[in-house]
């Protein structure tokens, strides 16, 4: 198989899904000659190095910080979901139940730059995990506080200014007081309008369906 060709199918495969199987059917050749010739290519892909929008590796977080202070001075962090099967074991069931899915997730915090580029997510943890304690676990609050650049977060990450001085979350109501007032409900929009960058890194990450458990990733 041309090699163009075994980069492409193995693509498709990450993309799309496909069984290593059921892409042997559609090409007309055995399951175990696709595997043989697209497992190098996947092992290939395993030991890419991150990079940057510009192609530069990232070695380190400087590396984040120094693209997103040379592309607008921020950056945009959001935590989102990946469904999976549910455990057979019902005490490996509880870390995986999400509250907000209502259902059996794993959890990654997403780091976005301010024109929507995705440029690094944390290990996956399970869906019960808090966003802030899935950022915690990764240590990024450390970084993002010896970075300087401003954070812009959700609500779900309340408690972070303990840990990051430059971190712009929502203006919540307290309980005694009354409704947000009008400068609250602008500050609380322009702020949205701004962390929506994340939504679409996340929603260019998710077009990948190896990442979801409907995907025979393993050959």
């Amino acid at each position: 198989m041309p090699m163009t060709t075994r980069v492409q199918v193995a693509l498709a495969h990450l993309r799309e899904g496909v069984s290593p199987r059921g892409m042997a059917r559609i090409l007309g050749i055995p399951a175990t000659t696709l595997r043989d010739n697209i497992n190098p290519i996947l092992a290939a892909f395993d030991r890419l190095t991150p990079v940057l929008p510009d192609g530069t590796d990232i070695d380190d977080f400087d590396d984040i910080a120094w693209w997103c202070a040379e592309t607008g001075g921020t950056v945009i962090i959001d935590g989102t979901e990946f469904a999976v099967a549910r455990p057979a074991d019902q005490d490996e069931q509880r870390p995986f139940y999400s509250g907000k899915k209502k259902t059996h997730t794993t959890k990654t915090i997403a780091l976005c730059d301010a024109a929507s580029n995705l440029l690094w997510a944390t290990p996956l943890v399970g869906g019960a995990t808090h966003d802030l304690t899935a950022l915690r676990d990764a240590n990024l609050p450390v970084y993002l506080a010896d970075c300087e650049l401003d954070v812009l977060a959700d609500s779900g990450f309340q408690g972070l200014r303990h840990d990051v001085p430059f971190v712009e979350l929502p203006t919540r109501r307290r309980r005694c007081d009354q409704a947000l007032t009008t400068v609250d409900r602008f500050f609380n929009s322009s702020l949205a309008t701004n962390r929506v960058r994340v939504e679409h890194g996340i929603g260019r990450l998710k077009q990948w369906r190896c990442l979801t458990p409907t995907c025979q990733y393993e050959c």
